[in-house]
């Protein structure tokens, strides 16, 4: 599961790398170090995960979204909020739109 917060996205997995069931998987991603988020594809025709890059150069890929857009949609919204607006503009394909979606965001975050 991804969780969408004010200051970070976090995912939890019950499964682990090493064993089927153990500990979990836990990560944070602080929006300090995401350089870019990009929407992905999977098995080259399911548009259907979000891949995470990070300031290091690590990359994160998280598949199997069933509304990947609107949750896209919601990570840039909380990232631009934090104050990382630069990088969002980057992540986004379309970056006219931004800006008009940037005083949106920050209207709705006032109310």
């Amino acid at each position: 599961m991804l969780y969408v917060t004010e200051k970070a996205v976090y995912f939890y997995s019950p499964f682990n790398h090493k064993t089927i069931f153990g500990h979990g998987t836990k990560i944070k991603i602080p929006y300090g170090i995401i350089r870019l988020v990009k929407k992905e594809t999977t098995l080259l025709i399911f548009p259907n995960a979000i891949r995470f890059v990070l300031t290091n150069r690590e990359e994160l890929l998280f598949a199997s979204f069933v509304s990947r857009d609107t949750c896209y949609s919601l990570i840039l919204r909380q990232f631009a909020i934090a104050g990382h607006s630069k990088a969002a503009i980057e992540s986004l394909e379309d970056k006219s739109t931004f800006k008009s979606r940037e005083k949106q965001w920050k209207e709705e975050q006032k109310k």
